[in-house]
């Protein structure tokens, strides 16, 4: 916050904050350890999620959050123990890939509305550009979803395919006929839909 204090100048900028927690070793402070006492993840997303608000309340206290374009995003999720997995990072499942995507516009252009479609983190760039006014490269991988979120239609299903280099290889694709998942190198499974 110190930053935005002393930028002393109004120009556009792109600032992109960091937020560890939550990250193993689970370590929350005061008073989260205690409210969530057996569910030190859960405490510490409580913590981060209040990092946030401090930080929206900056903006909003120096009269930037009306102007702002404010994405929140996560590089993952976390196994917790699911399909056997405690981190991250070892296998492409809901719990470690679904991660939260919220968006922000300007003046809470479009506020409340839920994309009903998956968007993919290649797209924020493009989105991004778009949103505030700025050339899209063609060679970008995303496209952008500026339009969709500012303007009620639906988006394009993508098919484009996901992977995981963690450990053992793993990727998948979706279609409309069917959902195609390697599991292993050696191995490829096409579940009907």
């Amino acid at each position: 916050m110190r930053w935005l204090d002393e930028r002393g100048r109004p120009s556009p900028f792109f600032l992109w904050l960091h937020l560890y927690d939550p990250h193993d070793p689970y370590t929350p402070p005061e008073p989260y350890a205690s409210r969530y006492p057996r569910q030190p993840y859960n405490a510490e997303v409580a913590f981060t999620d209040s990092l946030v608000g401090r930080f929206r309340e900056a903006l909003e206290a120096r009269g930037l959050l009306d102007r702002s374009l404010v994405i929140l995003t996560a590089d993952h999720g976390e196994g917790l123990g699911d399909h056997g997995e405690r981190f991250h990072g070892f296998f492409v499942y809901e719990t470690t890939i679904h991660v939260p995507l919220i968006i922000r516009f300007p003046h809470a252009a479009r506020a409340g509305t839920v994309a009903a479609d998956p968007v993919s983190h290649v797209d924020l760039m493009p989105t991004i550009l778009d949103a505030v006014g700025l050339p899209v490269p063609d060679d970008l991988e995303g496209p952008s979803r500026a339009a969709g979120l500012l303007c009620p239609r639906r988006s394009p299903q993508s098919n484009r395919p996901t992977g995981s280099s963690a450990g053992s290889p793993r990727e998948g694709a979706r279609d409309p006929e069917r959902l195609t998942a390697q599991i292993d190198p050696g191995a490829g499974a096409s579940l009907p839909r």
